[in-house]
């Protein structure tokens, strides 16, 4: 079953990992306990490095797209090694159809 985290209108000024009728991860609502309340400051820290927020991150790529990922997957409450399972397929699947289409084209 695929769900959908909460609405991001009003996060900040929100106690991180809190809002009923969601699943979080451990660590965001660990984050939570200890007091982490979504504000200008916080959201910037968490875009930047959000390894202290959501844990261990270790064997992902590093992209312009990342920070946004982590905020989804955290507020989602998704399990990362099941979300990285599920996606390897179909990214490196793209990845070989893009490569087929590059070569028709004579660009590869």
């Amino acid at each position: 079953k695929k769900s959908i985290g909460p609405n991001l209108y009003r996060v900040f000024n929100r106690t991180a990992g809190t809002l009923t009728g969601f699943k979080y991860s451990k660590d965001m609502i660990a984050a939570g306990a200890k007091g982490l309340v979504w504000d200008e400051k916080s959201m910037d820290d968490f875009l930047a490095t959000p390894k202290p927020f959501i844990g261990n991150i270790i064997g992902t790529f590093i992209s312009p797209f990342s920070p946004a990922l982590w905020l989804a997957l955290g507020l989602a409450g998704a399990n990362m090694g099941k979300h990285i399972r599920y996606s390897f397929f179909w990214m490196w699947g793209f990845s070989i159809v893009l490569m087929i289409i590059a070569a028709f084209l004579g660009i590869y």
